[in-house]
């Protein structure tokens, strides 16, 4: 089994309320390890004055690849459950690494 931490750094636009929103967003993703082994170690951090938000998970899968993109879905699967129009989350970076 590999793991890797995914990290996904975001433009939001459109949201009332960044600070509520991303708190949203956190809850989804602890709502998601409580119930799946593969995902661990959220993290969520944000700029509100900016708009910027950076949103972490280690991901476990059978190979980098896999885990790589298990990762990568729940990030966007967490924002999707907590983000309604005219909320716009607008990938500015990703990156992922293997877990020492």
């Amino acid at each position: 089994m590999q793991t890797v931490n995914v990290d996904m750094h975001f433009m939001v636009t459109g949201a009332e309320d960044l600070d509520a929103l991303t708190s949203q967003v956190f809850e989804q993703l602890l709502n998601v390890e409580a119930v799946d082994p593969a995902i661990t170690n959220a993290g969520l951090q944000s700029e509100i004055a900016t708009g910027k938000v950076w949103i972490q998970v280690a991901a476990q899968s059978s190979d980098f690849s896999r885990a790589a993109i298990t990762g990568s879905e729940t990030i966007l699967r967490a924002i999707r459950a907590a983000a309604e129009e005219p909320v716009r989350f607008e990938l500015l970076e990703q990156n992922a690494a293997g877990a020492a």
